[in-house]
């Protein structure tokens, strides 16, 4: 799984920290393997000082970081791209065309996961059966990917707001909202 923001230096290693962690808690850390990139990286720098201290005060203990510029590369390998806004989703698409079928913001894989797995009647027979039976992320994916169009519409941008250059509140806003989003991420992938 590959998480993508702008530097990677605030959302995407904070994300990418909560999902391992999250897999950890539900015994799947060795399923799953967790990524971060940015699409205009500050490149070797680690994660922003103010994300680490935000995520002290949420009682999460930051892991060493070194950000990367997304390749195209890293896409062609990934079974699942999360982006933190529509437009890094777009810019992930400008990088690998192919890479649109599995590349979400975070708030839109969960939303359409949440609608295949609540209620599997509007699915047809087939997808029934694949949801319940897939065992694999990439399987999973392919669903949530069929069923983009199905899903309810966002009431609002499905984008998870910069904190870069903002104080201390909204990182730690950014924090709890990605801290939820990664144990929600989870628990849809972790679900038989």
């Amino acid at each position: 799984m590959l998480v993508v923001c702008t530097g990677n230096i605030c959302r995407s290693p904070l994300i990418e920290q909560r999902l391992r962690a999250e897999a950890e808690r539900l015994d799947l850390g060795d399923q799953l393997v967790f990524e971060s990139a940015g699409v205009f990286a500050e490149a070797g720098k680690d994660a922003h000082r103010e994300t680490k201290a935000s995520m002290l005060r949420f009682g999460f203990e930051p892991q060493p970081h070194v950000a990367r510029q997304l390749t195209p590369e890293m896409l062609e390998s990934a079974d699942l791209v999360l982006t933190s806004t529509a437009e890094h989703r777009a810019q992930v698409a400008r990088q690998l065309v192919k890479a649109n079928r599995y590349t979400f913001t975070h708030k839109e894989f969960v939303r359409i996961a949440e609608f295949l797995r609540s209620d599997l009647s509007h699915l047809d027979e087939a997808d029934q059966v694949a949801i319940s039976s897939a065992n694999t992320v990439g399987e999973f994916v392919d669903l949530v990917s069929k069923y983009r169009g199905y899903a309810p519409r966002p009431e609002s941008p499905e984008d998870v707001v910069d904190p870069w250059g903002h104080g201390s509140s909204t990182y730690d806003s950014v924090t709890q909202e990605l801290s939820g989003i990664a144990t929600r991420t989870i628990e849809l992938l972790a679900a038989k």
